[in-house]
């Protein structure tokens, strides 16, 4: 389970939910096409809203991911968040069109972006019939914040020299705390850097990730400060 996954997931969920999670997400990969914010949602690992009208980021959790008591409403602009940031790289990759659930599933396995729900889908006989052939071969990491962590040393050098970094980072930390959405920031810094070819932004995906991360600091703190 990745830390940001931490408010949320459970390193040993209840049996029965899983079992109902599992019988949710069995509906989604029976559909012959979802769409791309659909597939989205599912990756990150979460079920997608059923109706067009409903607002809300995602309908339910899937495996190990449970219901967060503490702060529901932080919870939701974070899943928000992630979900806009795994439709863009979709979008990048040219995925814009309606596609089988496997599809988008073997997309992002390619992409060794593998959803937490994969293992519990793949040891239940009723859902791993849905997926593709491909998903077999991965597994999810049994310390993954481990791995994370050591990738995060060596890279940390070069992040907190990057040039980008340097000068945006700090522009789009301020912004996040004002309350701008990831996208909306993105177009802000279009409109004011983007002429400069010297100064052009970092990728969207970039973008979101920092915002994500800002949001989950900021959440953590918040966590800490209450207890």
């Amino acid at each position: 389970m990745s830390d940001n996954d931490e408010l949320w997931g459970d390193q040993n969920p209840d049996p029965n939910l899983v079992q109902r999670q599992l019988r949710e997400l069995r509906a989604w990969l029976s559909r012959p096409v979802i769409t791309i914010r659909q597939a989205a949602c599912l990756l990150v690992g979460y079920l997608p809203p059923e109706r067009e009208n409903d607002q809300r980021p995602y309908a339910g959790y899937l495996p190990p991911k449970k219901r967060w008591e503490k702060g529901e409403k932080a919870a939701r602009e974070l899943v928000a968040d992630r979900i806009d940031e795994m439709q863009t790289i979709l979008k990048e990759l040219g995925e814009t069109a309606l596609k089988t659930p496997q599809g988008f599933i073997k997309v992002a396995l390619e992409l060794h972006i593998v959803p937490e729900w994969l293992e519990y889908a793949c040891n239940d006989e009723a859902t791993s019939k849905y997926l593709p052939l491909e998903a077999a071969a991965y597994k999810i990491p049994t310390s993954p914040l481990s791995g994370k962590e050591m990738a995060k040393r060596g890279g940390d050098a070069r992040r907190d020299t990057d040039p980008k970094r340097l000068k945006f980072y700090p522009i789009v930390k301020e912004r996040v705390i004002l309350g701008v959405k990831p996208a909306e920031i993105i177009r802000q810094l279009d409109d004011e850097y983007g002429h400069l070819p010297e100064n052009r932004r970092p990728s969207e995906p970039t973008i979101f990730r920092w915002a994500r991360e800002i949001k989950e600091d900021a959440v953590r703190s918040k966590k800490k400060s209450i207890k």
